[in-house]
């Protein structure tokens, strides 16, 4: 069982190349699951969300994607990621439900998002926004 509230808040250095590599591997694992489980034509997107989706920016060592699906198919997608690759559900409602887990030490907080949930907008639009700030700050010490 993984829970929310499992690791403690602290922020490290910016690991950037290694979260994305770690985004992209749960991605992988996350896309194969539901493939596997019949559900792959409900998946809509996947995105790697909060601070470890931000170049530069220091962050919790837990990686955050946003799992967007057909409408009415969040428990059922949640319940699948849970089977196959193992955490804990956390049933928030019709539109949101988060999967908590941890592989090869790295721990994930999967967001499994109803695709007309508006949560998995925001998550996005504030990886865009500092992402775009962060970028701006770059260039402007150089």
């Amino acid at each position: 069982m993984v829970d929310l509230h499992d690791d403690p808040v602290e922020l490290v250095d910016s690991r950037h190349e290694t979260w994305v590599e770690r985004y992209e591997a749960e991605r992988s694992r996350v896309h194969d699951a539901l493939k596997a489980a019949g559900l792959v034509d409900s998946l809509v997107r996947i995105e790697h969300v909060g601070s470890t989706a931000v170049p530069g920016l220091a962050a919790k060592d837990i990686v955050d994607l946003d799992v967007v699906v057909a409408d009415g198919t969040v428990r059922e997608a949640a319940a699948v990621l849970v089977d196959r690759l193992g955490g804990t559900r956390y049933d928030n409602h019709d539109g949101w439900n988060v999967v908590p887990r941890r592989d090869d030490g790295q721990r994930f907080n999967v967001h499994v998002f109803a695709e007309s949930d508006d949560g998995w907008k925001v998550s996005v639009a504030t990886r865009d926004v500092l992402r775009s700030a962060t970028a701006c700050a770059r260039s402007t010490e150089r």
